[in-house]
């Protein structure tokens, strides 16, 4: 294995307030620890109200051989609301 996944997010997207970014990142935790970081996020900057159905796909590196778990992870750039519906992750490790 050469420490290398792929990731791709998707989700629907919504936010409660015009202006907000709503983040979907991706935490690693096992044989690699890595906090969700904005710069391999999904990031989303609807206008209220609307829906967005996108998808990002990011190549993590640094990853140790072994068992690891990819969970996604939320956030708003302000303490608005934003919805996540239909959310999507896929890894493909290489």
């Amino acid at each position: 294995a050469s420490g290398q996944a792929l990731v791709t997010l998707t989700a629907n997207i919504t936010n409660a307030s015009a202006g907000v970014s709503s983040f979907m990142g991706v935490a690693v935790s096992g044989a690699t620890t890595v906090a969700a970081a904005d710069t391999a996020a999904l990031v989303v900057t609807p206008s209220a109200g609307f829906t967005y159905r996108t998808s990002v796909t990011k190549l993590l590196t640094g990853l140790t051989a072994g068992s690891n778990t990819f969970t996604a992870k939320y956030r708003t750039n302000t303490g608005t609301t934003g919805t996540f519906l239909n959310r999507e992750i896929s890894v493909i490790p290489f």
